[in-house]
């Protein structure tokens, strides 16, 4: 844990065994999944992200690590980039538009 996470617990009157949980006590099912995506997104590796989750395989940890679309439509994007020109093509911009709604 962070030191925000751990000053932001140590202030709270828990109710239920669970951190995160909802008013009535049961725990959240996904906690997770944001853990893990939120990571992913921020470009944490996975071996640390898988590492952080306790998972023995890469596989259970693409499980929980998600994309945003936002997140996939700007990685796509980034590609108008690569040959150097910035926005000089339109009719390829254009081509490339529908290939990232495609994908997300």
């Amino acid at each position: 844990m962070n030191n925000l996470l751990t000053n932001t617990l140590e202030g709270i009157k828990f109710r239920s065994p669970y951190v995160f949980c909802s008013k009535d006590g049961k725990p959240y099912s996904s906690v997770r999944h944001s853990f893990a995506s939120y990571l992913v997104m921020l470009g944490v590796d996975l071996i640390t992200v898988k590492q952080l989750l306790g998972h023995k395989t890469f596989k259970m940890a693409f499980r929980y690590a998600y994309l945003s679309p936002s997140h996939k439509r700007k990685a796509i994007e980034s590609l108008e980039y690569f040959d150097g020109h910035r926005g000089g093509h339109q009719n390829g911009l254009e081509r490339k538009t529908r290939a990232v709604n495609s994908f997300i």
